[in-house]
């Protein structure tokens, strides 16, 4: 039968009732990209709830300052130009000012 089917596959994916490791690291790259696995092997440890909310919370502060350090890069591309343009200015106010 179908459901059947959906059973076999979902068991076949996992490993002790959560999803196979395949060798990852728990650092904040693996908690961002893989949050739903990192969830699983920790509900599967007992994990307290403090722990599986810490987890969620890192993934999305690491998407913030993702976000954040993207704004500063615009800010300083902005400040650079900015600096270049004044630069510019100085010199051909300079090269126009009689000796």
């Amino acid at each position: 039968s179908h459901k059947s089917a959906a059973t076999d596959e979902q068991a076949t994916s996992l490993v002790n009732g959560r999803m196979p490791r395949e060798n990852l690291s728990l650092d904040v790259k693996t908690i961002v990209s893989n949050t739903d696995l990192v969830l699983t092997h920790l509900k599967s440890r007992r994990a307290s709830e403090e722990s599986m909310e810490a987890a969620k919370t890192i993934a999305s502060l690491q998407s913030k300052r993702v976000a954040l350090i993207q704004q500063r890069d615009d800010f300083l591309n902005q400040r650079k130009e900015a600096s270049a343009m004044v630069g510019k200015l100085m010199r051909d106010k300079d090269s126009a000012a009689p000796d």
